[in-house]
């Protein structure tokens, strides 16, 4: 599914669909329910569960973002050496 066709479906726009789906804002309550029923799952599974991901700091989050950010213009090979180099600093 869209964003465009979400946002059309719960009546919101998809600018706002794709707020929340970056982060960038939190959905209330009702739109929350809303996505959950499009989406036919229970709104709790669209939550991140606290045990699963450790909290980021908003200066750990900006800098989440700016990384997506350059490795969306990576290329195949470059990507591939970029996850090895992640990897790596993983087991360090």
């Amino acid at each position: 599914m869209t964003q465009e066709s979400l946002a059309t479906a719960i009546g919101r726009s998809p600018e706002a669909i794709s707020n929340v789906e970056r982060g960038d804002s939190l959905p209330t309550l009702e739109t929350l329910v809303a996505i959950a029923e499009t989406l036919e799952t229970s709104p709790g599974s669209l939550l991140p569960s606290s045990r699963s991901a450790p909290k980021r700091s908003p200066a750990a989050v900006r800098l989440e973002k700016e990384i997506a950010a350059v490795l969306h213009q990576l290329d195949e090979r470059a990507l591939r050496i970029a996850r090895h180099q992640i990897e790596a600093l993983l087991q360090s």
